[in-house]
């Protein structure tokens, strides 16, 4: 995938939507976090 097939990817997409349905999300300020699905961990570190 080239930067600019990513981009256009972001573009027409939300990031937060479609990890949401995998991770549960906690919006920290502008960002948003959560326990990342491919390891055993409990707190949040994720952006």
């Amino acid at each position: 995938m080239t930067r600019v097939d990513t981009q256009a990817l972001r573009a027409r997409i939300d990031l937060v939507e479609v990890v949401g349905r995998y991770v549960t999300l906690r919006r920290t300020g502008a960002e948003y976090t959560g326990v990342c699905p491919f390891h055993d961990e409990h707190t949040p570190r994720s952006r």
